[in-house]
C-alpha cells in the first residue's frame, strides 16, 4: 500500500535497514501467537530487491488464523506492547489486508502490512508477492494463456461464453507454475539486486512478447490498475529505453489451444476440468428443463408471481441436490404435477 493506507497516522518512509528492522520486531511477536486450533502460526517479510534503500511500508505474509482468532482490538494491543510502548497502535482492515502503524521516534508511524493468507496458500503467495510485483509481470503470460496467475496459485478459468462458471486450480508449486510459463525457476532462485535485473528476467521468458504489457493492450480496469504501479510503469520505461528486442509470439487465436499443453504438465487439472464439464452439462439440462418459460407456460403466471413460484419449487426439497437431480430424472408429467401442486400451495399461502 506504500503507506497510504496509515497517512492521516503520519506514515513515514524508512530507510531499509529501519524498516526491516521493525519489520522483523513485528514478524516475531505475530510468529509467537499460539491460534485457537494449535496450528503453528506463520509470519514472513515479503523480499524485496536487494539494493532498495527506502521502503514507504513493508509487506508481510501472515497465517490467516491470526485475523480469525485475534481481531483488529486485540492485534492493536498485542503489537502496541511491541512496538508501542504498552499502547495500542492504529489499525486498520480491508478485507485479507490489515495495516498497523509502528510508532516513530521523530514522529508518525511506520506502517506494516499483514497479507493474511491461508496455510495452503502461503507458500505461493509469499513467492508470489516478492520482488516487488514480480508476481504481476509474470502473470500477464499466464493470461495470453487462459490462465490466471495470482497470489493463491495458477488457475484455469472455465468459462461458457463470457460468463465465469468456474476456477480449475492448476497448481500451488510455484516453481512448476513458473517454470511451465517459461521462466528460468533457478534465476528466480538466486534473486535480483535491483528492477533491472527483475526486468530482465521477465523478458528473458520463452513466451515473452513486450506488446503483452503495453498500457493499450490492456483492459481498461487493468490499465488503470496498473499504470499506478511503479514497478509496472517502470519495466514498460525500461522496455522502451533499453531492451532491444523486436520478436514477438505469434499467440493462438483461440486459448483453448494450451489446453493440451496444460494436460500434459499438469495432469489433475485435466482431471477437474473434465468434472467441471461433467457439472455444466448438467447445469445445461437442468436450466432446459427448469426455466421461466417452461413454468410460465405449465402455470399461466408471468412477472413476479411467476418468481414466487419459481422460488417456491426450488424450496419445495430438502437441499439443492434433492431439487436437482428431481429435475434431471422427472418426466413431462411429473413437471406439469409439481408446479400445479406448488402453484396451489402458493396461493394457499396469499
Amino acid at each position: 500500500m506504500g503507506g497510504n493506507a496509515l497517512k492521516d497516522h503520519g506514515a513515514q518512509r524508512l530507510s531499509a535497514a529501519e524498516a526491516l528492522r521493525i519489520g522483523e520486531k513485528a514478524r516475531r511477536a505475530i510468529q509467537a501467537l499460539q491460534s485457537n486450533d494449535g496450528a503453528p502460526v506463520r509470519a514472513e517479510i515479503v523480499t524485496a530487491y536487494r539494493n532498495k534503500e527506502t521502503y514507504g511500508d513493508i509487506d508481510m505474509v501472515v497465517s490467516d488464523s491470526v485475523k480469525r482468532d485475534f481481531g483488529n482490538a486485540s492485534m492493536s494491543e498485542l503489537l502496541g506492547n511491541v512496538l508501542g510502548g504498552g499502547q495500542p497502535l492504529p489499525f486498520i482492515a480491508n478485507g485479507g489486508v490489515a495495516s498497523f502503524g509502528a510508532p516513530l521516534e521523530q514522529g508518525g508511524v511506520f506502517q506494516v502490512d499483514l497479507l493474511y493468507t491461508p496455510a495452503s496458500q502461503f507458500d505461493f503467495a509469499l513467492s508470489y508477492f516478492s520482488w516487488n510485483d514480480a508476481g504481476n509481470l509474470i502473470g500477464r503470460v499466464a493470461h495470453k494463456m487462459g490462465m490466471k496467475f495470482g497470489h493463491n496459485g495458477l488457475w484455469l478459468p472455465f468459462r461458457e461464453g463470457d460468463y465465469l462458471f468456474t476456477e480449475v486450480l492448476v497448481t500451488r508449486d510455484f516453481d512448476k507454475a513458473v517454470r511451465f510459463l517459461g521462466f528460468d525457476i533457478a534465476r528466480w532462485r538466486q534473486g535480483f539486486d535491483d528492477l533491472i535485473q527483475l526486468y530482465q528476467f521477465i523478458s528473458a521468458s520463452k513466451y515473452f512478447d513486450k506488446d503483452i504489457y503495453l498500457l493499450e493492450n490492456r483492459s481498461h480496469n487493468a490499465r488503470v490498475r496498473d499504470a499506478k504501479r511503479p514497478t509496472y510503469t517502470g519495466f514498460l520505461k525500461w522496455l522502451r529505453e533499453a531492451y532491444a528486442g523486436d520478436d514477438f509470439k505469434d499467440w493462438p487465436a483461440c486459448k483453448a489451444a494450451w489446453l493440451p499443453q496444460i494436460f500434459a504438465a499438469f495432469p489433475e487439472a485435466e482431471a477437474e476440468w473434465r468434472v467441471a464439464e461433467a457439472d455444466l452439462s448438467r447445469q445445461r439440462e437442468i436450466k432446459r428443463k427448469f426455466n421461466g418459460e417452461l413454468v410460465s407456460s405449465l402455470s399461466g403466471l408471468t412477472g413476479t408471481e411467476l418468481g414466487a413460484l419459481m422460488q417456491q419449487v426450488r424450496h419445495s426439497f430438502m437441499d439443492k441436490n434433492a431439487f436437482e437431480s428431481f429435475i434431471l430424472s422427472a418426466s413431462e408429467s411429473e413437471m406439469e404435477k409439481l408446479v400445479a401442486m406448488q402453484k396451489s400451495l402458493l396461493e394457499g399461502k396469499t
